[in-house]
């Protein structure tokens, strides 16, 4: 009898010892649920800094755009000036050539 009471203890200790492990188990699975929802949300700011840097990669491209359409305008602008600036010495020298014939 003794040593059935024995047997029965160490199986009551060994249920304690596995209802503990299964509680250590419980917490540790709700941990990972928890480490896997913080990823999860970083994932989701990772993809939303992707898709604001997609956004500004963009807006560089067009302003990009914008100012080697402003270069061109210049370049154009700076082709006129020189062209008046011919115009204007030829009148000068047409003058000078009136002047000293007068």
């Amino acid at each position: 009898m003794a040593t059935m009471q024995e047997g029965m203890a160490t199986i009551r200790a060994a249920m304690a010892t596995i209802q503990e492990g299964m509680a250590t188990i419980r917490a540790d699975v709700a941990t990972i649920q928890e480490g896997m929802a913080t990823i999860q949300e970083g994932m989701a700011t990772i993809r939303a800094a992707m898709a604001t840097i997609q956004e500004g990669m963009a807006t560089i491209r067009a302003a990009m755009a914008t100012i080697q359409e402003g270069m061109a305008t210049i370049r154009a602008a700076m082709a006129t000036i020189q062209e008046g600036m011919a115009v204007i010495q030829t009148d000068v020298a047409t003058i000078q050539t009136i002047m000293a014939t007068i």
